[in-house]
């Protein structure tokens, strides 16, 4: 079973959708939850908390169980985004590097437009070798907006 919650942040509505177990499968910068999802706020408490945290500046990293789907390769890619660190930035190249083929830069960039929990896997954070932002599922303005907002906050550590 797929749970969902539907609330407001600094960057507009957003849904969290988790499993039975509280791992989330998704976030969606919308009131769009999965289909078949059941609204259950004990069940994503814990997400949507962090989640709303991030957004008003009170946590860099989310410690959270993450369970996306999506073929070896993309989560590959999401694991690596997932080790950038706030407030920083790799290019398409960097990544595709680091998961062992520096010449997958493209398909780098897929797998992040794909990738089913932006925000959490930060794959905003990932921009184009010559600095512009690349691609992002919820436009490039969203991009700039979360990128700037990092670069804003003061550390927490």
């Amino acid at each position: 079973m797929i749970y969902a919650e539907t609330f407001e942040t600094r960057f507009g509505v957003m849904t969290v959708a988790v499993d039975d177990d509280g791992a989330v499968v998704s976030l969606d910068f919308s009131e769009s939850a999965p289909e078949g999802s059941t609204l259950d706020p004990l069940k994503t408490r814990q997400a949507k908390r962090q989640i709303q945290e991030f957004c008003d500046g009170e946590r860099t990293v989310f410690e959270l169980p993450l369970a996306p789907e999506g073929t070896e390769f993309q989560k590959l890619v999401w694991a690596e985004v997932a080790k950038i660190p706030y407030g920083q930035t790799r290019t398409y190249g960097q990544i595709a590097a680091a998961v062992g083929n520096k010449d997958a830069a493209r398909a780098v960039g897929a797998a992040s437009g794909a990738n089913p929990i932006p925000l959490i896997v930060p794959c905003h954070r990932v921009i184009a070798a010559d600095g512009g932002l690349g691609g992002f599922a919820y436009g490039t303005g969203v991009k700039s907006r979360l990128l700037a907002f990092e670069s804003e906050q003061p550390s927490l550590f």
